[in-house]
């Protein structure tokens, strides 16, 4: 993705501060709506058409999804005890705004529709693209799905720059929230560990695919061009599943603590995740959100090297 986040998120916030008003917030938040579901159902078709998924998905699914898991659940872990002790991440710290500009927005911000219009669509566009698979163009796919994530990044920077609260908040973080990532990618490297001992399967394999974090084009080539094309789609299948997982349980992480869904979206929390995320947790953690994904995606080219060193 490069800058292309921060560029439509940025231009979102300048329309945001200068145009903000409940009836276009409301439309705003239709499109956004809409551009999720649009998004998901990308996913569903790209994982149908996908033939090295679908190929090893029997043989190696159950590997990847425990190795998946593992991550999850070590990152979540790590973050929760760093909310605890030195990043306040909850309401609690840091209430979002009342007032009655937001009051009216939030109207149209109930998170209980977004939780099962995510699974349909993404299970629709899967049965779409196992029966279709032949005639569908990845290419078609893949420029539906950017341009999708351009106009819910916009609409996401809009929501932050109509909520100028949000800005307040994170300069009350102020650095700390680099504490996020670091425990993030902690965890997914123990997790990608005790994966392995769980698996007997060779370390190389566990850990470095679970240290990509949901960034699974990086990852599978990486460990592909490595490794091999056997081993490399561990790579892939393992962070293709950390994403779905990070995005269909959304609304169950977020009651574990605010931090939880930014732990489980890792790298992707800078795009596809980021609406889910805000939707559950509140605008107050999408610049957060945004960061910490930033740091992520910068992270992973420089760990996965090192990791190989490490591991062979």
């Amino acid at each position: 993705m490069g800058f292309l986040p921060f560029v439509t998120i940025g231009a979102g916030i300048a329309i945001g501060l200068l145009f903000a008003r409940p009836k276009l917030s409301l439309v705003i938040d239709q499109i956004l709506n809409l551009s999720i579901a649009s998004i998901m159902l990308m996913i569903g078709l790209n994982l149908g058409i996908n033939d090295s998924i679908i190929r090893n998905f029997v043989s190696i699914g159950f590997q990847c999804l425990i190795i998946s898991l593992s991550a999850l659940f070590f990152s979540i872990l790590l973050t929760v005890i760093v909310e605890r002790s030195a990043v306040r991440l909850d309401k609690q710290a840091f209430p979002d705004t009342s007032n009655e500009f937001l009051d009216e927005v939030k109207q149209s911000l109930a998170p209980d529709k977004m939780s099962w219009i995510i699974p349909i669509c993404i299970g629709i566009g899967l049965v779409i693209g196992l029966m279709f698979r032949d005639s569908l163009s990845s290419d078609v796919i893949d420029t539906i799905f950017n341009w999708s994530l351009i106009v819910l990044l916009v609409c996401v920077g809009y929501s932050q720059g109509a909520n100028r609260e949000i800005f307040t908040y994170l300069r009350r973080l102020g650095l700390r929230f680099l504490l996020l990532p670091l425990a993030i990618t902690a965890g997914s490297i123990i997790g990608g560990f005790v994966a392995g001992l769980i698996l007997g399967l060779p370390m190389n394999i566990s850990v470095i695919s679970a240290s990509g974090m949901s960034f699974y084009s990086l990852t599978g080539a990486y460990m592909t061009q490595t490794y091999g094309l056997e081993i490399g789609t561990y790579g892939f299948v393992v962070n293709v599943f950390r994403e779905l997982i990070a995005i269909l349980f959304v609304p169950l992480l977020a009651k574990i603590s605010s931090g939880s869904p930014i732990a489980a979206g890792g790298a992707a929390s800078m795009d596809v995740v980021l609406a889910p995320i805000t939707r559950f947790v509140g605008l107050r953690l999408s610049l957060v959100c945004l960061a910490s994904g930033l740091v992520l995606t910068f992270i992973i080219p420089l760990l996965l090297p090192v990791l190989t060193i490490i591991l062979g």
